[in-house]
């Protein structure tokens, strides 16, 4: 069980830290022309991962990638404004229970708000956090109660 925390505290769990597998062997006997054409291919099979959104994807140079999750009971609204975001599109995001969402943004401080009507109550809460270039930052979202029993907070932690 998680303990109830205020909407500016964080709880962080840093996962153990991975072995970067091993780089495919590319066969010095083949002509230039076919390391060319396997770039090439591997260049458009990166990109549509990308555009896939799948989290399993390299992070492209420069830029992060967060990955959020709904483990709130409720539908929750996560609202990320677009100038921290690569991709066009809706600042607020819906989220069912157990839904996770893909963002490419731009590294440095994210800005977010996440809300939800559980039970026919507002509930809300604002926070920000850093995320490093080449980064891959997965947070779970959640609403605990108050301990002063005055209503709901925020929390946010990492897995």
């Amino acid at each position: 069980e998680t303990p109830a925390l205020a909407s500016d505290q964080v709880v962080v769990v840093e996962p153990a830290p991975e072995e970067a597998p091993a780089a495919d062997a590319v066969s010095t006997d083949a002509g230039s022309d076919d390391v060319e054409a396997s770039a090439e291919t591997d260049e458009a099979a990166a990109e549509a991962e990308e555009e896939a959104g799948s989290a399993d994807s390299a992070v492209p140079d420069g830029l992060a990638l967060l990955s959020v999750e709904n483990t709130f009971e409720g539908d929750i609204r996560f609202t990320l404004d677009q100038k921290f975001r690569v991709v066009e599109g809706p600042s607020e995001m819906d989220l069912l229970p157990g839904d996770v969402l893909d963002i490419l943004v731009y590294p440095g401080v994210l800005r977010f708000s996440v809300s939800s009507n559980w039970r026919a109550e507002n509930v809300s809460g604002n926070a920000e956090f850093t995320v490093e270039p080449d980064e891959l930052r997965s947070i779970w979202i959640k609403f605990v109660p108050d301990p002063d029993g005055s209503g709901w907070d925020m929390l946010y932690q990492w897995p």
